[in-house]
């Protein structure tokens, strides 16, 4: 699975409030100070959507294994059984003899 972050602004639902918070405070400020913080903030909510992506495919990815593991608990099961059922019938067949 291929994945690319987008550069896409985030949403402003998806931001935690200290960031809009924190946006008050830099429109309060004086021009020079609020251009060096609005980047600073811009790069911060960058970073909180990548590591939010991440935690989603990290959470999906999760999500698959746990799936997998359960088709391979089953899959161990059904073999076990066939295995016993088979060395049981080889019991027999030779116990014929």
């Amino acid at each position: 699975m291929s994945f690319r972050f987008c550069d896409a602004e985030p949403a402003a639902t998806d931001l935690p409030a200290e960031i809009h918070e924190l946006r008050g405070l830099i429109e309060r400020l004086d021009l020079p100070a609020r251009d060096q913080l609005r980047d600073v903030e811009h790069r911060l909510e960058l970073s909180l959507q990548k590591r939010n992506q991440v935690l989603n495919l990290l959470q999906d990815a999760l999500t698959e294994a746990r799936h997998e593991q359960h088709h391979l608990s089953f899959d161990l099961f059904a073999t076990r059984n066939e295995r016993d059922e088979l060395r049981s019938r080889l019991d027999e067949f030779r116990r014929d003899f």
